[in-house]
């Protein structure tokens, strides 16, 4: 069987359908509604990356590039967010994380008198006081906190999605029916 002018015995080979990053773009247009070249260049190499020797499980390129949209369609998206917010947070500053949080809290004094029958009218006799409370963390803490952020890897998703249309091949299983020389 030939594919592009070369023999292939099994499926499709990932650099059998896409050779490069404006191929791909050319081939997938948008995932998951995302059409940005800047993307979608980032998307092929995250891809290109693991599975650039791999066996897909097709034996057709339009059949191949649909799983990976339908695979991606929200996965993808995501990953771009997710990027993104883990960007702000390495950009923000420890003495920032440090600061916490301020709660503001009401307190009403009540009596210990039971409540029959409550109504909306308000009472006349409550005193009431309010405090705001602003909480620091330690920078150990916030330390922590920045590096839990850091030490995400955001391409697992992707992988995760796409790992199903590829094969395992453990060892080439072609014979040779013919000596081939010396």
């Amino acid at each position: 069987m030939f594919y592009d002018n070369k023999p292939y015995y099994n499926t499709l080979k990932w650099d059998d359908i896409f050779v490069s990053a404006t191929e791909f773009i050319a081939k997938m247009v948008s995932v998951g509604g995302i059409t940005d070249t800047a993307d979608l260049t980032e998307l092929y190499e995250i891809l290109s990356l693991k599975y650039v020797t791999s066996y897909t499980r097709y034996t057709n390129e339009f059949g191949f590039t649909q799983a990976i949209k339908r695979e991606l369609y929200t996965e993808f998206p995501f990953y771009l967010e997710k990027k993104s917010l883990a960007a702000e947070m390495i950009a923000v500053e420890i003495a920032e994380v440090q600061r916490g949080q301020r709660q503001l809290q009401n307190r009403i004094e009540t009596h210990d008198e039971p409540i029959v029958n409550a109504s909306t009218v308000p009472i006349d006799d409550l005193s009431t006081e309010q405090m705001n409370i602003e909480i620091t963390n330690n920078k150990l803490d916030a330390i922590k906190s920045k590096y839990n952020v850091m030490n995400r890897n955001y391409l697992n998703g992707i992988y995760k999605r796409c790992d199903e249309l590829f094969r395992v091949v453990l060892s080439d299983d072609t014979q040779i029916l013919y000596p081939q020389g010396e």
